[in-house]
Order: C-alpha cells, then sequence, then structure tokens
C-alpha cells in the first residue's frame, strides 16, 4: 500500500486560503496529492493519463487493465479534510469521460484499495464507506453473503 503520510499534516493544519490566488500551502499540498498519485500508479501498473488542477480542487483519470476511472476532490477551502475523508471516485470510459458511472465516495487511506476494486471484477471491503460490501466492475454492490467463492 503505498504511503500518504506527506498529506497528513495538511489534515492537521488545514490548508491556507488566499482567495483569488493559489496559496504557497495549496500549491505544496496538491504537488504532494499529484506524486501520491503517481506513486500509486507506478506501484500496481497504472497510469495517471491525466491531472486537472482547479482553484482549490483537482480532478484526475487513472488507467489499468484498459479501464479507467474518474477521481475527484472538493474545494479544500470550504470542505475541509473531504479531500481525505470524502474522495469521489466513479469508472469512466475514457479519460474525456466526465460522467461516467455511478458517483462511489472512499477516503485517503482506502483509495488505493478502491482503484485496484473499480479495475477488478470484484472489490475490496475497504472503498465507498460500506463496510463488508464489494463492488463489481459494473458499480453494483455485493453483500457478503451473495459472493460465489
Amino acid at each position: 500500500m503505498t504511503n500518504y503520510k506527506s498529506l497528513e499534516t495538511f489534515k492537521v493544519k488545514g490548508i491556507e486560503n488566499w482567495g483569488i490566488g493559489l496559496s504557497d500551502d495549496y500549491k505544496s499540498f496538491q504537488t504532494k496529492y499529484k506524486n501520491f498519485l503517481k506513486r500509486v500508479c507506478k506501484e500496481n501498473g497504472y497510469e495517471l493519463v491525466s491531472f486537472m488542477p482547479s482553484h482549490y480542487k483537482f480532478s484526475c483519470f487513472i488507467k489499468g487493465n484498459e479501464k479507467f476511472v474518474y477521481i475527484s476532490i472538493s474545494d479544500v477551502r470550504f470542505f475541509r479534510n473531504e479531500w481525505f475523508n470524502n474522495i469521489l471516485i466513479r469508472t469512466a470510459e475514457s479519460e474525456k469521460d466526465y460522467h461516467g458511472g455511478v458517483n462511489q465516495y472512499t477516503s485517503l487511506p482506502c483509495l488505493e484499495a478502491k482503484i485496484k476494486s473499480m479495475f477488478a471484477e470484484y472489490g475490496d471491503v475497504c472503498g465507498s464507506n460500506m463496510a463488508y460490501a464489494y463492488w463489481n466492475k459494473t458499480g453494483n454492490r455485493y453483500d457478503d453473503e451473495t459472493i460465489i467463492a
């Protein structure tokens, strides 16, 4: 599992807001988050195909197993720690598909497992803030009782 410790300091102290300009604090945060995503991709044989910075938020597409996943974080000024606890993630048809599959949410500690589960047929219990739920590649939920080994 990829180490996200370099981002934890922002969870504790928050991210400085300079209003209409990006703060140095946010620029550092965004660089560290992007580097974290690059490490996740490198360690799992995926590719960070696009990274779209915006004003105190960003989104990106990751490609793996000929499939795409879209990830987005909310504006860090107004949604403190949502970038850590509530990351939007969904399947996509391509790196231009902003509508994609069903919106799901996960936390930073579970993000790598959630990406893996979206690229695989069945997922991992770590994603989408639902304990003991599995997700197949179309975004359908399966409880433990319905999984056939």
